[in-house]
Formats: structure tokens, C-alpha cells, sequence
């Protein structure tokens, strides 16, 4: 059975050649973790996710 996000650790997910890693997960002021990367068209994807317990 494939683990789940938590399980893994956010920075364990993979990230597909074609898409490039404009700023990695960093911790926010306000308790998540943010990541942006850009797509092979070129659009900007803002990911969020909880923050550490």
C-alpha cells in the first residue's frame, strides 16, 4: 500500500522533471508550509500544506 503525504513528509514528494521549483516548501509566519513551481506552460502554482506538528 503507497504511504500517504503525512506519512512521507512533504519534502519527500517527487516533482516531475518538467516542472520546475521556483521556492521549495519553506515554514510560514502563520503555521503552514508554501511551495511555488512553474508548470511546463509556464503558470505559477502556489501549494500549501499544514505546517509541522
Amino acid at each position: 500500500m503507497a504511504k500517504s503525504f503525512q506519512e512521507l513528509g512533504y519534502d519527500a514528494l517527487p516533482v516531475d522533471s518538467a516542472v520546475e521549483v521556483v521556492t521549495p516548501f519553506e515554514d510560514t509566519h502563520y503555521g503552514t508550509r508554501e511551495m511555488t513551481v512553474r508548470d511546463p506552460d509556464g503558470r505559477l502554482w502556489s501549494l500549501q500544506a499544514p505546517g509541522r506538528s
